[in-house]
């Protein structure tokens, strides 16, 4: 599992109450944790975590004196403030086979956008299942290469062994086009022409 820690509280307060004091509120269920435990985490600390753990859903909490690998289920924000209200844990044991909805990162995607080309992505995340402790925090994905019209689906990622692909294979990803640019300035071109036809007809 990841070796990011975060050590977090057991919360006996309401959750307006903590974020009052400086801490963020959450819930930690699964393995080892009966019918879910209200927790609370500094709001400094579990920022600095989260930045650091960048897409990586795996950490280990610290928890009364005891390490536990989980996984982060849940995030939410606050849609205005964009502060963390909750944060939503899963506590796992190593080997255990979870299932885990992953980001998956479009490498190569400069040197697409370099050839004049786009890449419309359709799908930014997969769900997969596999032992925690093989879960990836990203998924990449090469498109280096890809010409106007190819389609990249699931299908083409490269899953390690041990990690089986829950979204259907066949789900697009993203898609390579062209950019409509160019069509649009030669509409212009050709509402300027007809702008002009007009007048000169008017002024005769």
């Amino acid at each position: 599992m990841s070796q990011t820690i975060l050590r977090a509280d057991k919360r006996e307060e309401s959750a307006r109450k903590v974020r009052g004091q400086g801490f963020v509120p959450g819930v930690i269920y699964g393995t080892g944790v009966e019918d879910g435990m209200p927790i609370k985490f500094k709001e400094s600390e579990l920022n600095r975590v989260l930045k650091d753990r960048g897409m990586n859903p795996r950490l280990t909490v610290m928890l009364g004196g005891q390490e536990k690998n989980a996984i982060i289920k849940e995030i939410q924000n606050d849609p205005i403030k964009g502060n963390i209200l909750h944060v939503d844990l899963q506590a796992v044991a190593a080997d255990e086979v979870i299932r885990a909805t992953i980001p998956v990162v479009f490498e190569g995607r400069e040197e697409v956008e370099r050839r004049q080309l786009l890449l419309e992505v359709y799908l930014f995340e997969v769900e997969i299942s596999g032992p925690a402790n093989i879960i990836p925090g990203s998924i990449t994905v090469n498109v280096e290469g890809k010409e106007a019209g190819d389609t990249v689906i699931v299908g083409d990622i490269e899953f390690d062994a041990g990690i089986t692909p829950i979204t259907p294979l066949d789900e697009v990803l993203a898609v390579v086009t062209v950019p409509k640019v160019e069509a649009v300035s030669n509409e212009e071109d050709d509402a300027g022409q007809d702008s002009d036809t007009d007048t000169g007809a008017s002024e005769t």
